[in-house]
């Protein structure tokens, strides 16, 4: 998937926040392009050894109550930012349940750990999410 290593990264990071924001049943997932993975998804078809690939370590996925504004703030802030491809657009008034990866969201994009209520091993969430593609 990608024709460029950029393309390949953001790709890879939209599919597994599709996979994330489906298997947490999150309204909506984010993350930073790269930020995390080790590798990238090179088939539309996602193998458990790509994912291992990708992710080899065991991160979480967490929820965080999120408006509107303050996703529309990161995207400002992070121009690497993907977010699941379920979101067209987003009231600034509303609060979102949003699906994250733990360490991304507690580091590079400075949300604070107690915000963050922890779900299940990325890894899983994305699995039950990718599921029947």
């Amino acid at each position: 998937i990608g024709k460029t290593p950029e393309e390949r990264t953001k790709l890879t990071a939209q599919a597994t926040m599709d996979g994330l924001q489906k298997g947490t049943g999150a309204e909506l997932a984010l993350t930073l392009a790269g930020d995390g993975s080790f590798d990238v998804f090179r088939t539309p078809t996602v193998t458990r050894y790509d994912l291992f690939a990708a992710w080899p370590f065991k991160n979480y996925a967490a929820t965080v109550k999120l408006t509107g504004a303050e996703i529309n703030a990161l995207k400002t802030k992070s121009p690497t930012l993907v977010l699941s491809s379920n979101v067209t657009t987003l009231d600034p008034n509303r609060t979102y349940t949003v699906a994250v990866i733990d360490f991304v969201a507690a580091g590079s994009l400075g949300i604070a750990a107690d915000r963050l209520t922890t779900v299940m091993d990325m890894r899983d969430a994305f699995e039950k999410g990718w599921a029947g593609r």
